[in-house]
């Protein structure tokens, strides 16, 4: 029997959790947002599960991501670590993340289930989608190649974060990104198609970006690799959610230690390893957003009434345009010398919304990441191209919260969904053509 779950078991579910805190308020009010989020991911987890039967679903994923981006600075504080900031714009930034997961699932979470995993055999030119992966694989290595060439692997290897980001091109980074392309589709195809041409070039990627991000040292990219593999594993039955719990656990544990751990082993360091703290990435937004929230009562920065995801748009007609992301602003205006060596920081949507709606610019921005992640829930099931599209989002959803809009969607449209959509778009026109004259399903 399939289970419906709407608003009113949401409303129903947040009441508890209301309830169940009244029972805490005796303590501190950062226990209280503590223990009130962590009540509020377990009703929301226990609910998509038992609508979507799969723990890795866009949903829980969306729910794990935001309790750290929003409570670690709140867990490190209980570990010691006091942040360096203004505790009253911290408590209102904390608010609003709980105003922008609200709202995500208000938007997500009443969508209809989708149905069993039952994707379309004869839609697409396999031929061809084989002879694309290929040329894509092919074209990946020899930018790598060329680049390699021209400035060293072996410099390249050694050179700081920011000194790579430097020599690291828009260019060189998508020849990384058709790599991963080729990981999930090639995954994904196999699977439906049973060709072995597919399994030999996901393999071949995988085995590629893994040992390039151990070598460089890259946790975030080692993350968008694996992820998606165990969303794959779990979705088409070759592992089980145990696992997945397991391998998820084990993997946190490791990357809150991974760049000590590879630098020691690989380059023969004797970095010790500092007392546990939550990886510090996930406080980052919070520096920002305060320094945001701050110039915006000054009257330092002005309301900027959507210009920031007008140019996001824009971009998405435009690859090329002048637009300085806000991510780059924030470092020019606040950090110069960074600025000039090159380096960057991540953003925060959050503190994106802030600046261009004030405080209803969060939940507004944050629906709206429902509504995509809710369109793509639905159709998963039923289409290759939406499979792959889901899994994609699921890689990227991170990027959610460290992000603003033109970053984002810059990246996500122009390297992956539309070089994808025009593939799927000519396969389904070849096999629609074979159809007409006759040629029968290969």
């Amino acid at each position: 029997m399939s289970v419906r779950l709407g608003r009113r078991e949401i409303v129903m579910g947040f009441i508890a959790i209301v309830v169940a805190n009244l029972f805490v308020f005796t303590l501190d009010l950062i226990d209280q947002i503590l223990i009130f989020s962590v009540l509020m991911c377990l009703v929301f987890g226990y609910l998509e599960y038992r609508k979507e039967k799969n723990i890795m679903s866009l949903g829980n994923a969306f729910t794990i991501y935001w309790f750290f981006y929003t409570h670690s600075i709140w867990l490190n504080l209980k570990l010691g670590y006091v942040p360096n900031e203004d505790m009253d714009n911290l408590l209102t930034l904390t608010l609003l993340s709980m105003v922008a997961y609200l709202s995500f699932q208000l938007v997500y979470f009443p969508a209809k289930s989708s149905p069993v995993l039952e994707l379309d055999r004869t839609e697409y030119d396999v031929k061809l989608l084989q002879y694309v992966l290929a040329v894509f694989f092919a074209i990946g290595l020899i930018m790598q190649a060329f680049f390699f060439a021209r400035v060293g692997f072996s410099t390249f290897v050694n050179l700081t974060r920011p000194q790579r980001s430097l020599l690291l091109s828009e260019t060189i980074n998508f020849s990384f990104d058709l790599l991963q392309i080729i990981m999930i589709l090639g995954l994904i195809l196999y699977v439906t198609y049973k060709a072995k041409p597919f399994l030999y070039l996901a393999i071949l990627s995988l085995v590629h970006n893994v040992v390039y991000a151990i070598i460089i040292i890259d946790r975030s990219m080692l993350l968008e690799i694996l992820l998606p593999l165990m969303f794959m594993g779990l979705a088409f039955g070759k592992i089980r959610p145990r696992t997945v719990l397991i391998a998820g656990t084990s993997l946190f544990v490791v990357m809150s230690y991974f760049k000590v751990l590879m630098s020691n082993l690989l380059f023969g360091r004797n970095t010790p390893f500092d007392k546990f703290r939550f990886n510090s990435e996930f406080e980052g937004w919070y520096y920002i957003g305060s320094r945001i929230l701050t110039e915006l009562k000054n009257g330092t920065i002005q309301l900027m009434y959507g210009q920031s995801y007008a140019d996001t748009l824009i971009n998405l007609i435009v690859p090329f345009t002048s637009t300085e992301p806000l991510s780059v602003w924030y470092v020019r205006s606040y950090f110069y010398d960074m600025y000039a060596g090159g380096a960057g920081l991540a953003f925060s949507s959050i503190a994106e919304a802030l600046m261009n709606f004030g405080y209803m610019g969060v939940p507004l921005y944050f629906a709206f990441l429902g509504f995509i992640c809710r369109w793509l829930k639905v159709r998963k099931n039923t289409d290759t191209k939406y499979l792959f599209f889901y899994i994609l989002v699921f890689t990227v959803l991170y990027k959610f919260f460290r992000a603003e809009s033109y970053s984002l969607m810059k990246t996500t449209w122009w390297f992956y969904v539309l070089p994808m959509l025009l593939v799927f778009l000519v396969a389904k026109k070849a096999k629609q053509s074979a159809r007409d004259g006759g040629s029968g399903v290969r």
